[in-house]
């Protein structure tokens, strides 16, 4: 079923994009935020996203979602995600520091204390910081977040993919890719065109 903008506000009455019976449906126009921030915030286990451009708007978004599931990206290398690749990577490089920072310590502290003294006393108290830090780690709530930016090649797909539903076509995730720009999407329900969209995410995942 195909939905142009002027008949949005019909199609949003309803839990699906399309009349029932319905699996595949598509949109054009200048509204294409109501489905993509849909997806990125409903229930899921799992939120994958394909986008050469994302705008730090969105970014913070998707850090918002990932408190609640595992979020992974691939983006493009390019100026207008600069900061949004900067806002998904902090948690991620906070923890990569703090790590860094545990055998430093460590390090110092068998070269000022020695072997024996470091192991009686400074060891324990380096244990403790960090069953607490792995505590802080897994518990719920915690920021799950994946990222891969593509080098030589410029990856130019846009897939959004849920548990239950997902979303191709041209948006963008940039605030004027999905607010002003018109633009073309394919919702998804069917349930084997989203595992073909999963298997298509983990090949070109691991081929970065």
């Amino acid at each position: 079923m195909f939905i142009h903008s002027n008949d949005l506000i019909d199609a949003l009455s309803i839990p699906n994009v399309g009349m029932p019976g319905d699996r595949d449906n598509a949109y054009s126009g200048q509204k294409t935020y109501i489905y993509v921030e849909r997806i990125i915030s409903e229930p899921a286990r799992s939120l994958k996203i394909i986008c050469p451009f994302i705008s730090p708007h969105y970014a913070r978004m998707l850090v918002k979602a990932s408190q609640k599931k595992e979020v992974s990206i691939i983006t493009s290398n390019s100026k207008i995600s600069a900061e949004a690749v900067k806002i998904l990577m902090k948690d991620r490089i906070f923890r990569y520091a703090s790590l860094i920072a545990y055998f430093a310590v460590l390090a110092l502290a068998l070269a000022l204390f020695g072997l024996y003294l470091a192991e009686a006393i400074v060891l324990p108290i380096l244990l403790v910081i960090t069953s607490i830090a792995i505590g802080r780690y897994l518990k719920p709530g915690r920021k799950r977040i994946r990222i891969k930016v593509g080098g030589e090649r410029f990856i130019h797909e846009k897939v959004y993919i849920s548990d239950k539903h997902a979303i191709t076509g041209s948006a963008n995730l940039t605030y004027k890719g999905l607010h002003s720009n018109v633009e073309h999407i394919e919702v998804i329900e069917e349930d084997d065109r989203i595992a073909q969209l999963n298997r298509h995410f983990n090949e070109l995942w691991r081929s970065i």
